[in-house]
């Protein structure tokens, strides 16, 4: 198993966008399943009940596979 940190040091939708398209491109040619796991530190300091709302939201966009909504929710 090979693993391949990416750390991320934009906000800028574009650039993340071309990095999400490169990554399913090389997913896409591979002959084994791939599994992606990502996390991101959106919150770390408003109240839980705040934090549940925001991740409501994000959790949403990503079931709709909507990265720009995701972008900006965050």
């Amino acid at each position: 198993m090979s693993l391949i940190p990416i750390a991320i040091g934009t906000r800028d939708f574009e650039i993340l966008k071309g990095l999400g398209q490169a990554i399913a491109d090389v997913i896409a040619v591979q002959p084994k399943k791939i599994l992606v796991i990502a996390s991101s530190d959106m919150n770390h300091y408003e109240s839980d009940a705040v934090t549940r709302i925001k991740d409501h939201k994000a959790i949403k966009r990503v079931l709709e596979l909507d990265a720009r909504g995701l972008w900006e929710a965050s």
